[in-house]
Formats: structure tokens, sequence, C-alpha cells
């Protein structure tokens, strides 16, 4: 994992709100924090306002959930910008370091972070009970 403070936490990649919520969900259960990862590229084909409003919804199912919720946006700095302007607090961008160090510089002032990587993460639906993959995945998580 990245070195900026994402070895905390587990991560979790969500497709939907049903994601978000189980994902949630089973990590406050276990009492761990967690990361919520988009899928690769779906900050192209959702936007980042439509994903905000899935974390969010998905959230509301489980309360009390220690979450960090990150947006993958590729290398797409225009992306990458509307995500941060949308309100998200974590922006994967892994194009061009110029572009990068830019947007590290619009996101110090909003209290975001911008990272170069995608963290390690599990992505459930590639397996057949998401279910126990996640509560796996999760209790590897630090406390």
């Amino acid at each position: 994992m990245p070195a900026d403070g994402a070895a905390d936490r587990r991560a979790v990649v969500v497709h939907g709100r049903a994601d978000v919520a189980r994902a949630a969900r089973i990590a406050a259960e276990r009492g761990h924090p967690v990361t919520l990862l988009t899928a690769p590229g779906a900050a192209d084909y959702a936007g980042p306002d439509a994903l905000l409003a899935m974390i969010e919804a998905g959230l509301a199912e489980a309360p009390g959930a220690d979450v960090r919720a990150v947006i993958d946006c590729g290398d797409a700095a225009g992306r990458a910008q509307a995500a941060l302007r949308a309100g998200w607090r974590w922006v994967v961008f892994s194009g061009h370091a110029s572009a990068r160090t830019r947007l590290q510089g619009i996101s110090a002032g909003l209290g975001a972070r911008v990272l170069a990587e995608r963290p390690v993460a599990l992505d459930p639906l590639d397996r057949a009970d998401a279910q126990a993959a996640l509560s796996v995945w999760l209790e590897g998580a630090p406390s």
C-alpha cells in the first residue's frame, strides 16, 4: 500500500450502494476502519457526484462505520479536480507527476489527499461468497 496513511485500514472495491453498505457494516461490526474504493474507471462513467451519492446512501445503512471513501480518477486530471470540487477527500490520480503536484496543491486547501496509486483492495465482485471474503479480508485489518 502507499505510504500515505492508507496502510492503517483495509480497502474494498465498491460497485454500488449495496457493496458500500455491506463493507461498512461488516467493518463496523468487527471494529475495523475500512477504505471504500471506487472501481477503476468508475469516475469516467458515473462521475464524482453520482459516486459520492452512492457512498453516502450506502453509509446511511451502516451508521458508526469508520470509513474512508476513495475515488479512482485514473490519469484524468480534470476528473480528479471535479472529484475534489464535489467533496471527495481522497482521490487516486495516476497521471503525470506535474499534474498530480497541481492537484495536491488544490487538495491541500480542501483538507483532501491525492494518491499516486490505488491501495491494495479486495474486490468482492470477484468472489463467490462476497460476505465471507469481506469478513476474512477485514479480519486482517489492524485494530
